[in-house]
């Protein structure tokens, strides 16, 4: 059986930089949905998704932790990818 690799970014033409982006990028959105207050007037889909019987209370402020500490991991791997040294310099 022939041995697999895992795919890299750069098989696809993208930086771990860019890769880092798109993962942040929904993560910011996720955040400031579940920051809205729950009487604003604007129609938030994730606050009336969280809402209701079917959900445990907590649910909310554990993804809140959830998405937080994903988007910190990614706003990381961003910082280490600039910090490296650059070849040449």
């Amino acid at each position: 059986m022939a041995k697999v690799s895992p795919l890299k970014p750069a098989d696809y033409g993208f930086t771990l930089v860019e890769c880092a982006l798109s993962e942040a990028q929904p993560m910011a959105w996720a955040l400031e949905e579940l920051g809205a207050y729950e009487g604003s007037q604007i129609r938030n889909d994730l606050i009336h998704a969280l809402q209701g019987d079917h959900v445990p209370e907590y649910t909310r402020d554990w993804l809140h932790g959830v998405v937080g500490e994903a988007l910190r991991a990614a706003l990381d791997d961003i910082e280490a990818q600039y910090r490296k040294p650059k070849d040449g310099a």
